[in-house]
């Protein structure tokens, strides 16, 4: 009976230890994050949301916590649909997707990696929906020759398999 007891706690403290040690890391991913995002304000590529125009950051912002560079440490990738100060439609469609890859003990900001790949694909767009297993999916959308702005007409699940570096379609 003992033994089951003390294997017990063995177990609960592990778990404790784990959940603590990944909580540290989700903290490391949001801070380089909000980092990313005052370097942008700083720029002039996003504005503050006391400003009255100009491209901002929404309330929500999806997280989706994988490994991406197959170093055995929680990464992330970020999405949000930034959001038009002032009014109108122009950013309807625009997604802003960011992968958060940890580096020894810091995390960096990939901010190019997933938007040169949807460049590719112009003139359509990738939105993400998840990320799991160092693959990140969602939704391809493109537009026939009499498409309005609002409304693309193709539409398709794409993922995308991020491997020692290299990322490709699946």
């Amino acid at each position: 009976m003992k033994t089951n007891n003390t294997l017990s706690k063995l177990l609960i403290c592990g778990l404790i230890i784990t959940s603590c040690q990944q909580k540290s890391k989700h903290q490391k991913i949001i801070s380089a994050f909000e980092n990313w995002k005052n370097i942008q304000i700083s720029l002039g590529n996003y504005q503050d949301k006391n400003n009255k125009l100009g491209q901002g950051f929404p309330d929500e912002i999806q997280v989706f916590y994988t490994d991406l560079n197959q170093d055995e440490n929680v990464d992330a990738v970020i999405s949000f649909n930034p959001i038009l100060l002032g009014g109108g439609n122009a950013l309807m469609n625009i997604q802003e997707k960011l992968m958060i890859v940890s580096k020894n003990e810091n995390y960096e900001v990939d901010d190019t990696t997933l938007s040169n790949l949807e460049r590719r694909l112009k003139p359509g767009l990738i939105h993400i929906s998840n990320a799991s297993n160092s693959v990140i999916s969602g939704d391809y959308f493109d537009y026939k020759k009499n498409d309005g702005l609002c409304c693309p007409s193709i539409h398709k699940q794409v993922e995308i398999k991020i491997k020692s570096g290299k990322v490709t379609f699946i």
